[in-house]
């Protein structure tokens, strides 16, 4: 059964909680597509994340992130960058704007403190 959500990505993680997979769910807007993208690739439904990475990039034909995910998910960006923390890691560090990412970094962590979230998509 497919359920059709694209009004917000609180649906989208709504579905996730409720013990949804990433193919039941069709985000047609933007924001819930990336949502979906990013769920469906961290439980390895690879298929459904390029999918909705290219819904993503049809709706925002601009955005970096769409496009990003539709490289990523085709299967030719090699993949694991962002799969290694110390890789990820090296590269904040020696980056452009570390200031930005220690500002993230710092809200990050005062919310994982307050919230206590059991994943990143939570």
């Amino acid at each position: 059964m497919v359920r059709e959500l694209g009004v917000s990505v609180q649906r989208v993680a709504g579905a996730r909680v409720s013990g949804a997979v990433p193919a039941e769910v069709v985000a047609s807007d933007v924001e819930s597509a990336l949502y979906s993208a990013v769920w469906a690739w961290s439980v390895g439904d690879v298929v459904t994340a390029h999918r909705a990475a290219v819904r993503a990039r049809r709706g925002d034909p601009g955005g970096e992130l769409a496009r990003l995910l539709v490289e990523f998910t085709s299967g030719d960006a090699g993949g694991g960058v962002y799969e290694s923390p110390a890789a990820f890691r090296a590269f904040i560090r020696g980056g452009g704007n570390v200031g930005l990412y220690e500002a993230v970094s710092g809200v990050l962590r005062e919310v994982y403190r307050r919230e206590r979230p059991g994943s990143v998509l939570d």
